[in-house]
């Protein structure tokens, strides 16, 4: 029995948190040596950008303090530093972002929100996931947290999206197929995204950042040509385990962009970049 299989006996999900812990806790203390110096180095950065970086230390300790994890699958602290660094410095106007695929970094926008303003939108497709999550954070202004299906397209349509990504979004609600709920816990399904009213949820040239952390697979590039139209010239992309697929080749496709910060130690495998894309 493969893997993906396993995961999806009625028997074996109770385990899972457990087993998770278990490989969370396992995966830190591996790399407790590089990840202290990743820290180090991430903390002294953020504080040369600016007296916000205050407010970021402490949302980082109330998210720890709340049950909440940094290891694992989870972005690292060091991401976070990274992007909300570059996302807050000499800004007088209010920051928005959206970030696919919900977790600790949504708990720490909760958090951050407390202390400066900012405007999350948040989308996950895991039911249980999205409920226990919705309960925490209370009706919180400042994000709006939804719940949107997969819908899995094939090669040829991704190709299509890719030739117009001014009108991909509106594409992508007739293309292809919703996917079976029991496949959502699978790892390696391919060309998978949310399927969402993007023209409903977002305004033209409005979003400051993209996080992309979801879904897992390779359609995580999809999200570059569906989210085009609303990201700004200079919006800043950060893309959690980036050398899993060719998804930077895919952005580099639609638009030039200039990379930042990459991790790829400590068992975290991230990138933030900086589109330099053509003003409209």
């Amino acid at each position: 029995m493969n893997r993906e299989r396993l995961y999806q006996q009625a028997w074996f999900r109770p385990l899972l948190p457990a087993l998770r812990l278990f490989k969370r806790e396992l995966t830190s203390t591996y790399y407790l040596p590089q990840l202290w110096q990743e820290e180090q180095a991430s903390r002294n950065w953020l504080q040369k950008q600016g007296t916000f970086s205050r407010s970021v230390e402490w949302a980082l300790r109330q998210v720890r303090k709340n049950k909440g994890y940094f290891s694992g699958w989870a972005l690292s602290r060091s991401a976070l530093r990274s992007l909300t660094g570059c996302l807050f410095q000499d800004r007088a106007d209010l920051p928005r972002l959206v970030e696919f695929g919900s977790g600790q970094s949504t708990r720490f926008w909760q958090f951050l929100s407390i202390q400066m303003p900012l405007s999350v939108i948040s989308i996950e497709h895991q039911d249980d996931w999205f409920q226990r999550l919705k309960a925490e954070l209370k009706n919180n202004p400042a994000i709006a947290y939804l719940q949107a299906p997969l819908r899995q397209i094939s090669e040829t349509e991704k190709a299509e999206l890719w030739q117009d990504p001014q009108t991909a979004h509106l594409k992508f609600a007739q293309m292809g197929q919703f996917l079976p709920l029991e496949q959502y816990p699978q790892t390696r399904v391919p060309l998978c995204f949310y399927d969402l009213d993007y023209a409903a949820t977002f305004a033209p040239n409005s979003l400051d950042a993209l996080l992309l952390d979801g879904p897992n697979g390779n359609g995580r590039s999809l999200a570059f040509a569906l989210i085009y139209p609303f990201l700004k010239a200079n919006a800043w992309i950060l893309v959690d385990d980036f050398d899993h697929y060719p998804f930077l080749d895919d952005l580099g496709k639609l638009c030039p962009f200039e990379l930042k910060h990459v991790q790829i130690q400590a068992g975290k495998r991230w990138c933030l970049l900086q589109l330099q894309k053509p003003q409209a």
